[in-house]
């Protein structure tokens, strides 16, 4: 029976734990935040982005062909600016059958507007120096349009002939394009050298950490108040004891903060392996497996002192209304801690800093912007893991004993002497 006494506060924990898991993934709410947030997210940054290099006409994968007629009284220079396209942006260009003579410019003009052709570059005799170029496009096309390139093409093949009539060989012409062999090259540095591009590490995983805790921490605030208000905890508390369904509670809405936050890590690698060089771009950002090993410890510690704590607040009030005023309460450390991020970025080994990185209830955010951006001493990250977890143990110890007393009390708000009487009681 003593073997048997212990295993079954454990099965009550995770059958409470599964109970609130099952019944929370299906909610609309849940989905929402889960799946279409970070898709909306992601829009909000990515599609301004596109939609701004099509316009400049700079993107790697055109939207468009370009249907172009070349005119002008040079055919020769016009036969090569259309290979100098043909050359230099291979699909991007159909060229029109225009380039043995200029037909009149209300002739082209006339096919521009009826969606013949996106436009058409007029070219000056490449004898005479300077050659002009004049592209007349519709004005339906955003932005420039293809300009950039046809302002190259001309220029590439009237170069090109100048050299040629002054007696340079054709492969001088060639050659003088190419002068210069210009390569990017990349050393690996150490990683307390790459604070600013690892920045971007440490803010993205602190925003998760900080609104998954809050949401979390709330969730489980409000499945307490829910539980007590409408009597079920009473019911419940027959079979079963407070401790149990406190840390069901907590178990359960946690595994549902590290299912969002597992959904999305992966949507973020799918998405992050439709770009070409993104995924070393994400590594040297500081996205590596350390970094993301330390993000869980911190998480999960993190999230277990703080969920004690609400449910400590949930189970101690009678409303939403009495322990919403606690809330800000709780949230003040990582309110501070979002306050202190640039002191941790610009001076990490500051007595402030460390301090507060081996405090328990800053520690979840400090220490991990610490490790992400520099080498903190092994002991500093010692110390801060087991205070941080010493203090997740009592978190839950004191607020069972809350909870205890509190879940089954209605009526008046209580006072903090009433709350170190539950503590003794319990």
């Amino acid at each position: 029976m003593p073997e048997g006494a212990r295993i079954i506060p454990i099965r009550n924990a995770l059958l409470f734990a599964r109970h609130e898991y099952l019944q929370r993934v299906p909610t609309l709410s849940f989905i929402f935040s889960t799946l279409v947030l970070p898709a909306i997210f992601v829009a909000i940054i990515w599609l301004p982005t596109v939609a701004a290099r099509r316009i400049s006409g700079l993107s790697t994968a055109p939207a468009r062909r370009w249907k172009i007629a070349i005119a002008g009284p040079d055919t020769a220079l016009n036969a090569d600016v259309a290979r100098a396209l043909d050359d230099k942006y291979p699909g991007e260009f159909q060229i029109a059958d225009h380039l043995a003579a200029a037909p009149s410019s209300k002739s082209l003009a006339a096919q521009v507007r009826s969606g013949q052709i996106d436009g058409y570059v007029t070219i000056s005799d490449g004898a005479r120096m300077p050659v002009t170029a004049e592209f007349t496009r519709p004005d339906s096309i955003l932005g420039d349009g293809p300009a950039t390139e046809l302002k190259y093409a001309v220029w590439l093949a009237a170069t090109e002939g100048w050299m040629t009539r002054h007696g340079l060989p054709e492969t001088s012409a060639a050659r003088i394009f190419n002068i210069v062999d210009f390569k990017t090259v990349t050393v690996k540095v150490a990683p307390s050298r790459h604070k600013e591009s690892r920045l971007a590490a440490v803010v993205v995983l602190m925003m998760v950490m900080f609104f998954s805790l809050l949401t979390y921490g709330v969730m489980v605030m409000r499945a307490v108040l829910e539980e007590k208000n409408s009597r079920v905890a009473e019911v419940l508390m027959c079979s079963t004891t407070a401790g149990e369904l406190m840390a069901g509670k907590v178990l359960g809405i946690g595994a549902l903060g590290v299912t969002q936050v597992t959904a999305w890590a992966i949507l973020g690698a799918l998405f992050a392996s439709q770009i070409p060089g993104a995924f070393s771009t994400i590594v040297a950002m500081g996205f590596g497996i350390g970094t993301l090993v330390w993000f869980v410890i911190f998480y999960v510690l993190g999230y277990l002192v703080y969920s004690a704590m609400y449910a400590a607040v949930g189970a101690a009030f009678n409303s939403s209304d009495e322990a919403q005023q606690w809330n800000f309460i709780i949230m003040l450390p990582l309110i501070a801690t979002a306050a202190l991020l640039n002191v941790a970025i610009a001076r990490p080994s500051s007595l402030l800093i460390v301090a507060g990185s081996i405090f328990p209830l800053t520690s979840p955010v400090l220490m991990y912007a610490r490790m992400a951006i520099g080498h903190p001493p092994i002991w500093q990250v010692a110390l801060s893991v087991a205070v941080l977890a010493a203090t997740a143990y009592l978190a839950i110890a004191v607020s069972a004993r809350i909870y205890r007393v509190g879940i089954l009390m209605y009526g008046k708000r209580p006072t903090v002497q009433e709350v170190i009487r539950w503590l003794h009681y319990a």
